[in-house]
């Protein structure tokens, strides 16, 4: 009896079999309970670790559009203050009026020009109707200008005293009438001042909503994306719509301890009664702190995936309990485990389609393992692969000496000149560093390529010089044309009708000097005013393949003898509808200076083939292998007069620039002494129907 009841309590009654059964119940809720609360805990790890990475995307974003903006500013500055130069130019020399400053300021589509005097009189002005007035930007009729310096009126004292010879007014409302101004002045001789300004809505339009509005606009088109702003303690930079009226720095303990951080801090808080993960980093331009950036991510997502991941635990709960605890566990660690792989490869996928799709090339790499991201933006710069570059060093991409030395350095911000692919490139360069999760250093380095910014620019400067001095041209040949052909006349009078009584030879020989000179003037002011006013385009179809033939037999014995060789490539046989005989004369120019520039044994190459740069179809270029052009006068070349050759007269590239411009075409030039130049041309093929369409 005693041994059946030993048995007894050995055997599983069906109190200890449900007693089993809660225990392991209760083992598996709260090991479920666990595992949902680290899935979160990691799951808002990863979501600070991508919102950190989108963050300093956003952050190098950023400054690229503030740099933007500092640049279009600079570009305004620099041409007022060319302006104001020009004026103070002809100012000196007397040929300043009321009228010219009209016109001037018309063509130039400048808002007003006014020309003070030492006492701060206005005594010349773009605006009719008041000499000895103020401003008009700061100052009614009457007014002086010494010390002047209240908010609405712009103080020119550092001028009238000498002490400063410039000053960038910068931007002012106008304090008569409506309306914003961007204003600059120069000082004249005696101390006057010249004030340049104009209409600056647009720029403030561009600077509020600009390059940092089209950012806005895009991370709030991403997916879960709550709200964008940046914010200093005086309140909103820029933000998206709805973060109108988010919580101000002042007002928040912790916006204010993240501001005077500069790591990267988040929290979650109610916004509009949704619960919401915001991600916050302190701000930095130039070395200074402009505040906070701050992005909140919506938890819509993360609150489904926790409530389908409970589901998943309470079902597999039951299952686990009847099959058995040791499977049933492996089961959800292997589910959650998957869960996790697959959200962090979705966020993944969703950062990289970013910046595959951003247009400045990114590129993402560590000394150790080489290069990791590279970019579309990347490929299309550097023409290679990303699949190619995986794994190699930085420096393999970059020919410059000094640009590679730059990357391959700390942090950097700036423009460069870089040569990629034998191409001098113009770039603007930012780089970074941060440390990933295995705390090893990655370096980000974000480019723009500046370079056909840059020869748009050089082009536009170009033509305004050329404007400028062919107007000036034709105001003195005008001027001079008519007392020459006066003194011409008489000289010509005196040999023929009058005869002294002592050294007459010495006399007519003298007379016919001056006719001599005058008529070889005369001859010059001619040119002054064929380059002033040239005439009208005659437009005729031809076709380039005779066209370039023609012009390499025209130099064929030319070449033999310098024993230069040229050689002609086509795309294929362009027929084109230009003025023949004025590109005529710019290829002749062109050639002729590639001769000239070659010692001997020689080679000259011209290449025709099609482009697509905004209008313009067909690229023309012309290389040879001369002595190639100084760096110190490449920007100087077109300008009118300006020559390097003993018997040069210095107008040939200023009728080549100016018959381009006529043609709506472009034209630069790469050279590199001792390597040879470069011109190319981007022209249309139909100067007829361009010209029709900028009638129109």
């Amino acid at each position: 009896m005693r041994l059946i009841t030993e048995i007894k309590k050995l055997l599983i009654t069906p109190y200890h079999f449900i007693t089993l059964f809660i225990l392991l119940a209760v083992l598996v809720i709260i090991s479920g309970i666990i595992e949902l609360k680290q899935s979160k805990s990691e799951l808002m790890d990863l979501m600070r670790n991508q919102s950190h990475s989108m963050l300093e995307t956003m952050i190098i974003s950023s400054r690229n559009s503030l740099a933007a903006e500092e640049q279009l500013e600079t570009v305004i500055k620099e041409r007022l203050l060319n302006n104001a130069s020009f004026i103070k130019m002809l100012y000196a020399r007397g040929e300043v009026s009321d009228l010219f400053l009209e016109k001037f300021a018309i063509d130039q589509n400048i808002f007003r020009i006014n020309i003070f005097n030492k006492e701060g009189e206005k005594i010349y002005s773009s605006v009719p109707g008041g000499k000895g007035s103020g401003m008009g930007m700061g100052f009614g009729k009457g007014q002086g200008l010494r010390g002047r310096g209240s908010q609405g009126m712009i103080n020119l004292t550092p001028i009238f005293s000498g002490e400063k010879d410039s000053i960038v007014l910068g931007i002012k409302e106008a304090r008569f009438g409506s309306g914003i101004r961007y204003a600059v002045a120069i000082s004249t001789k005696g101390r006057g001042a010249i004030v340049v300004n104009i209409e600056a809505e647009q720029l403030l339009k561009l600077k509020r909503e600009g390059n940092l509005d089209y950012l806005v606009k895009q991370i709030m088109a991403m997916k879960n994306i709550v709200y964008f702003a940046i914010q200093d303690t005086a309140g909103l930079i820029v933000s998206s719509e709805n973060a109108k009226n988010i919580e101000t720095i002042s007002g928040s303990s912790f916006l204010t301890s993240a501001l005077n951080d500069s790591s990267f801090v988040s929290r979650i808080l109610k916004f509009n009664s949704y619960d919401v993960f915001e991600a916050v980093h302190q701000f930095k331009y130039q070395n200074q702190n402009m505040g906070l950036i701050r992005i909140g991510v919506s938890l819509d997502f993360l609150n489904q995936l926790h409530q389908r991941i409970l589901n998943r635990i309470i079902i597999n709960s039951v299952l686990l309990v009847f099959a058995g605890i040791f499977i049933t566990f492996f089961v959800v660690l292997r589910q959650n485990y998957k869960i996790l792989i697959g959200q962090y490869q979705a966020v993944e996928s969703f950062s990289g389609n970013v910046i595959q799709t951003v247009s400045d090339s990114v590129i993402v790499y560590d000394e150790t393992n080489g290069i990791k991201i590279f970019n579309k933006a990347a490929e299309k710069l550097f023409s290679v692969s990303g699949q190619e570059m995986s794994g190699k060093s930085i420096g393999t991409i970059i020919d410059s000496d000094i640009c590679r030395s730059v990357i391959s350095g700390n942090n950097f911000f700036g423009q460069l000149d870089c040569t990629i692919n034998n191409q001098l490139k113009k770039l603007l360069i930012s780089k970074n560093e941060f440390l990933d999760e295995n705390q090893i250093k990655n370096f980000v380095i974000v480019i723009r390529d500046l370079t056909e910014l840059k020869r748009l620019e050089d082009q536009l400067q170009r033509k305004e010089r050329l404007t400028a001095m062919g107007a000036l041209a034709s105001g003195v040949a005008h001027e001079v044309r008519n007392p020459l052909n006066s003194i011409g006349t008489i000289a010509q009078q005196l040999d023929k009708d009058f005869e002294p009584a002592e050294n007459g030879e010495e006399f007519h020989k003298l007379s016919r000097i001056i006719y001599s000179e005058v008529k070889r003037i005369n001859e010059t002011i001619t040119n002054f005013l064929k380059f002033a006013k040239p005439d009208p385009l005659v437009p005729q179809k031809f076709r380039l393949s005779k066209f370039f033939d023609s012009i390499v037999s025209q130099y064929s014995s030319e070449l033999k003898s310098k024993e230069i060789l040229i050689s002609l490539s086509l795309e294929k046989d362009y027929d084109v509808e230009w003025d023949r005989n004025r590109i005529h004369q710019v290829i002749v120019n062109l050639i002729q200076n590639a001769i000239d520039s070659i010692e001997n044994n020689g080679q000259i190459s011209i290449n025709v083939h099609s482009v697509n740069q905004a209008g313009r179809e067909i690229e023309i270029s012309i290389t040879d292998n001369g002595k190639g052009i100084p760096a110190e006068i490449k920007s100087r070349i077109f300008n009118l007069y300006f020559t390097t050759k003993a018997k040069g007269t210095g107008i040939g590239l200023s009728i080549v620039q100016k018959i381009i411009d006529e043609h709506n075409g472009l034209i630069f030039v790469e050279s590199s002494p001792g390597k040879g130049t470069s011109f190319t041309i981007q022209m249309p093929d139909n100067i007829v129907s361009t010209l029709l369409n900028d009638r129109a």
